[in-house]
């Protein structure tokens, strides 16, 4: 795993350690002989499994993903990963066989139930080095290469919703650039104290795109620093407005509903997500506080943590 530093808005190290955990386990359980579509499959349903619902899970699906791709021609396929989904020649590629190894596993789940897979893993424990295909073969009924041509039929027939035109970096140019330059032009005022000309030159961007925690984060900071919380709070909006887990974004809402008054659970919640995303940037680690306010946590390692973030410059 990687520090959620290396990432502009951090990342998902709680549901990556999950993934990662679930190797270790699928490893132990077959003695390590386990497929590789099998390992990333099992990972990348499991990755998510452990905790509650959050904004952008299963946006795209894994299926419509798939789908698309077999539609596209650009299928990796199940039985064509080599050695590492991680040496493929592109992110795209890597995503696509990411999508399609956790639909195809969550396909067979489906149709075979949980015991069936926990005689899979018992099965591929005892073969040796024999091909996991008798092991699938003998739990199934059908060789991988039949459950493969199965799996495809599921998704023709189930027509998987297709993702839009903004997902995997269609037709984003000219809108990316005009974000770029009001992101840039806002973080370069803020950080020099000009509160007010930092929410003009992100309210273009606000208007024209509501939909992005990260253009929300700015425009509430920026009103925050301004003296004017109503807007800061206005600017914010609500969960249901995202597009992602955005870590600020999260520490900004807990922070608000600290000092609103609101339930202390809600606002625990929100610190919490933003941590699961990005608990060294600041603003996160401080709940919501930048480095020029005052913070003081109710417990020693938030508080040892806010310290440790605000040591280092972003």
């Amino acid at each position: 795993m990687i520090t959620p530093r290396a990432t502009s808005l951090g990342y998902g190290w709680e549901d990556t350690l999950a993934h990662e955990i679930t190797h270790l386990a699928l490893a132990r359980a077959t003695r390590d002989r386990a497929p590789l579509w099998l390992q990333e499959g099992i990972a990348k349903r499991e990755e998510t499994r452990w905790r509650d619902g959050r904004p952008g899970d299963g946006e795209p699906s894994a299926d419509s993903i798939a789908y698309q791709a077999m539609l596209s021609g650009r299928s990796v396929g199940i039985d064509k990963l080599g050695p590492s989904i991680a040496m493929l020649p592109t992110p795209e590629a890597a995503s696509i066989a990411y999508a399609e190894v956790q639909s195809f596993v969550n396909y067979w789940v489906e149709r075979n139930g949980e015991a069936a897979l926990r005689l899979l893993f018992a099965d591929l424990k005892a073969i040796g080095d024999g091909d996991a295909n008798a092991a699938l073969k003998s739990v199934s009924g059908y060789t991988l290469s039949e459950w493969n041509l199965m799996w495809k039929k599921h998704l023709l027939d189930k027509a998987p919703k297709a993702p839009s035109a903004t997902e995997h970096g269609a037709d984003e140019a000219p809108r990316g650039e005009a974000l770029a330059r009001w992101v840039r032009l806002t973080d370069l005022l803020h950080a020099r104290g000009h509160f007010g000309a930092a929410s003009a030159a992100i309210e273009p961007a606000l208007k024209a795109e509501r939909e992005l925690a990260l253009i929300r984060w700015r425009a509430a900071r920026s009103a925050l620093a301004d003296q004017r919380p109503r807007t800061a709070r206005e600017a914010l909006g609500a969960v249901s407005d995202l597009d992602i887990v955005h870590g600020a974004w999260f520490a900004l809402r807990g922070r608000f509903l600290e000092e609103d008054g609101a339930s202390p659970e809600q606002a625990r919640q929100a610190y919490d997500l933003g941590l699961a995303v990005d608990p060294l940037f600041d603003e996160v680690a401080c709940h919501g506080r930048a480095r020029r306010e005052a913070f003081s946590a109710r417990s020693p390692e938030h508080d040892a943590l806010c310290r440790a973030a605000r040591a280092i410059e972003r």
